[in-house]
């Protein structure tokens, strides 16, 4: 039986930026829920949180473009053409979840500056 085997290269600054972009991400998203969690049981949204979504917000956007820079899915399709499907399922989840954490955004500035309802906070847990 045969095994086909290919050789990548990566450099070594990227790797190191992939993997600091990925523990801020997941800190960013512990945090973010933490909060969502503690402080809707507690009182208000305060300026604090609302940064913490915008944070996210940014800290997401820019963890997408380098899946897209640098070819996550690109590169693994060619070494592997069978995930085609699963990966374009994969790739458009993203624009679904950067567009939820946007409206989080915006309904959490809304709150904020008082520009929205009462009942809008409750929207941000549902």
């Amino acid at each position: 039986m045969a095994v086909r085997s290919t050789t990548i290269t990566v450099n070594a600054a990227f790797l190191a930026e992939i993997k600091e972009d990925n523990r801020r991400l997941r800190s960013l998203l512990a945090a973010a829920l933490e909060q969502t969690v503690l402080r809707s049981e507690y009182g208000r949204l305060d300026r604090q949180r609302v940064e913490l979504y915008v944070a996210l917000r940014d800290q997401l956007a820019f963890h997408f473009t380098l899946e897209d820079a640098f070819g996550y899915f690109r590169d693994a399709l060619v070494d592997n053409p069978r995930l085609t499907h699963r990966a374009a399922l994969l790739h458009a989840q993203h624009d679904a979840l950067f567009r939820e954490i946007c409206d989080i955004v915006e309904v959490s500035e809304q709150i904020q500056y008082g520009e929205s309802g009462a009942d809008a906070e409750e929207s941000l847990t549902e």
